[in-house]
């Protein structure tokens, strides 16, 4: 039986270490030009003066961070 994958249209990124982010990011969109990142407030804040083209969370779903984003 052939199984046939369905291809990633989005990824939340959500990560306490934001050490080399950009990059991964930017493989992931070299893999899958048409991905939409979706990033948790913090990992946000880090993309804001990447190139790496992202929505902020609060933006996808039209509610503001709580629980000190926890």
């Amino acid at each position: 039986m052939s199984q046939q994958l369905l291809p990633i249209r989005t990824a939340l990124v959500s990560v306490t270490d934001k050490t080399d982010l950009e990059p991964f990011l930017q493989q992931l969109l070299k893999q899958n030009p048409s991905l939409k990142i979706i990033a948790s407030g913090g990992t946000a804040k880090a993309l804001e003066s990447s190139k790496t083209p992202y929505t902020a969370l609060h933006h996808h779903t039209g509610f503001t961070e709580c629980f000190g984003g926890r």
